[in-house]
C-alpha cells in the first residue's frame, strides 16, 4: 500500500510518488503491470518526484485513475496512487 499525502483539486500539479508509464487510456494505466495481460505501451514514462497536472481523476473496477498532463504536454493515464493526490473532500 502506498500512503497518499497532500490535498487539492484537479487542475493542480501533483509530485509522483513512485516511477510510472502515463497511458492512453485509464483502463492502460489500470492494466501495467497486470499479471494476466499484456501490459500497453505508456506514452511517456515518469520518474519518482516530477510533478504533473491532474485533469480529472475516476474510479474503475478495482482502480482509480487519474488523468494528467506533463511538463512535456503529453497527456494521459495514471493510477491516482501512483501520486500525492488526493481528491477534495476525502476519497
Amino acid at each position: 500500500l502506498l500512503l497518499i499525502a497532500g490535498c487539492g483539486s484537479t487542475g493542480t500539479a501533483f509530485q509522483v510518488t513512485e516511477a510510472t508509464g502515463v497511458y492512453a487510456t485509464e483502463r492502460g494505466a489500470a492494466s501495467a503491470g497486470s499479471t494476466n495481460r499484456p501490459s500497453p505501451e505508456p506514452l511517456a514514462r515518469l520518474a519518482a518526484e516530477e510533478s504533473v497536472t491532474v485533469v480529472s481523476d475516476t474510479y474503475g473496477k478495482d482502480y482509480w485513475a487519474c488523468e494528467v498532463r506533463t511538463k512535456d504536454s503529453v497527456s494521459g493515464w495514471v493510477l491516482c496512487t501512483s501520486l500525492n493526490y488526493r481528491r477534495n473532500g476525502g476519497a
